[in-house]
């Protein structure tokens, strides 16, 4: 009762209603519910501790967190096909990742690549006011040197000591991928994600809200991108053997590719819904 009443009260809070019954929803699930079990489906794997998150996040995070989904090889298959089928703005994504490589060590030419990215890729929240593009090239210029010892590495490299690094791109780039307008200035981690990504793509995942949400994070901080780094370095263990040993994109993005064809579009169906529905 006391949860039902909570939500009544913040009714007349429409600002932030949304993001805040997200979160108490989470929490009171995370609170009540039971795990996902193992033996539902055998490609559920039980999830470890992870380190260096913060074990009151981790707590609203414990019923997703439990398990980590492992498509099998045909779910992948069919969740990349989906993709390339449907999805209209592949291009823009290695159009602006050849844009940044050919420019790279110029920080205003790679905000160019990164905007290019944004401003297709995230088009909805950019179309209420665009990022400031000086904004964006200085903290390119201030983390190239993070961006160039990460730009080559792969997930499957990561390791504790990667997180104050992570952690101070992520922080940095969502102060720089805010919009501008009439209103002040909003961020979007989902931005930051694209634009981390872009720079380092073998190393640092994609993600947009129902792919975060999936995988156990609402308010999407900058500890969660982490630990979804931590999930994404495990998926991609798994899946791996899926792919060709040639292919013209990374790892990480075939995994989004999956993640956004299954989570965010719901082109395919997973045996992640039969065993969450199970349960």
């Amino acid at each position: 009762m006391r949860f039902r009443h909570t939500i009544f009260r913040i009714r007349k809070w429409r600002p932030a209603r949304p993001l805040i019954i997200a979160a108490l929803k989470t929490f009171w699930h995370a609170r009540f519910s039971k795990p996902l079990s193992t033996d539902r489906a055998s490609n559920i794997r039980p999830r470890l501790p992870l380190p260096g998150y913060n074990s009151r996040l981790q707590m609203v995070r414990k019923v997703t967190m439990a398990a980590l989904y492992v498509p099998t090889s045909d779910e992948f298959s069919a969740g990349i096909r989906a993709y390339e089928k449907n999805e209209r703005r592949g291009l823009t994504y290695f159009e602006a990742l050849r844009n940044l490589r050919a420019d790279w060590g110029r920080a205003e030419l790679m905000a160019d690549a990164i905007w290019l990215l944004l401003k297709s890729w995230h088009r909805p929240f950019y179309m209420y006011g665009p990022l400031d593009l000086k904004a964006l090239a200085r903290c390119v210029e201030e983390t190239m040197h993070d961006l160039d010892r990460l730009r080559s590495r792969e997930v499957l490299s990561l390791c504790a000591a990667d997180e104050p690094t992570v952690e101070g791109l992520f922080r940095a780039f969502t102060v720089a991928t805010r919009r501008r307008n009439k209103s002040g200035s909003q961020e979007s981690t989902v931005a930051t994600a694209k634009a981390v990504h872009l720079a380092c793509p073998g190393f640092l995942p994609l993600w947009d809200n129902p792919i975060a949400y999936r995988y156990g994070y609402t308010l999407m901080w900058s500890k969660d991108y982490i630990s979804f780094c931590w999930q994404m370095k495990e998926l991609a263990t798994a899946v791996k053997t899926y792919l060709r040993p040639t292919d013209d994109r990374t790892l990480l993005k075939r995994i989004d590719e999956f993640n956004y064809a299954a989570y965010t579009k719901h082109w395919i169906a997973t045996g992640s819904r039969n065993a969450a529905s199970a349960s």
